[in-house]
């Protein structure tokens, strides 16, 4: 009687452990397991172009596929760009400003898209005298070749903080007032809300012209 008491609920126990990891609905335990590794596939991609650029210029644009694991798979791309008023793209890569924006450049590689936003910025230089005497006036001027009207100015220097938000170009007017050479600063913001700074580098000496205001 003791031996079949034994024999049964060894049976029981037995029973409920195989039922518990059936893995059939109502109580079982299914254990959890991966998906294919997708190595060699491309699963992302990184695209990459140069910005911000000038308006009728730019340059080459790259696209890298890449696997689960981060390995290289392919750099042949389709590219398209989202704005073409803004920015174009060739089929071989090469993005072009059109006019100041944003446009955003994809490229697809094998099936999987990456995107790089790029800015079209306006293209600016400061003219005025590269060479003046101390405690001279000189003006300088912010000459604007591409970008959407109206502007704005800020100059700035390392030889005295002016910041101004011109709505037209009024020229920027320094007074020497020391023998130390100095650098202006200059950012052009146009319509678009892009911006461009630039940097003129003004050395004092006493060979300069007489007189510097343009």
């Amino acid at each position: 009687m003791r031996i079949r008491n034994t024999l049964g609920v060894l049976a029981a126990f037995s029973g409920f452990a195989l039922s518990g990891c059936s893995g059939e609905a109502g109580g079982g335990i299914t254990a959890p397991h991966d998906g294919p590794r997708l190595v060699g596939v491309t699963t992302s991609v990184t695209v990459t172009c140069p910005t911000p650029i000038k308006p009728a210029q730019g340059g080459q644009c790259t696209a890298y596929g890449r696997d689960v694991d981060g390995q290289f798979t392919s750099s042949s791309a389709t590219w398209s760009s989202s704005n073409t008023s803004k920015a174009t793209v060739s089929a071989s890569g090469v993005v072009t400003g059109v006019a100041t924006g944003t446009a955003t450049i994809s490229g697809v590689v094998d099936g999987i898209t990456g995107t790089k936003v790029v800015a079209v910025t306006p293209d600016i230089y400061i003219d005025g005298p590269s060479s003046v005497r101390s405690n001279q006036v000189c003006s300088f001027f912010a000459e604007v070749t591409a970008g959407t009207s109206p502007y704005t100015y800020a100059w700035s220097s390392n030889n005295g903080i002016y910041d101004y938000g011109y709505t037209f170009n009024e020229p920027w007017t320094w007074t020497g007032h020391s023998s130390s050479n100095f650098t202006l600063y200059l950012t052009v913001t146009d319509a678009s809300g892009q911006s461009t700074s630039v940097t003129k580098y003004v050395s004092i000496s006493a060979g300069a012209p007489s007189v510097c205001i343009i």
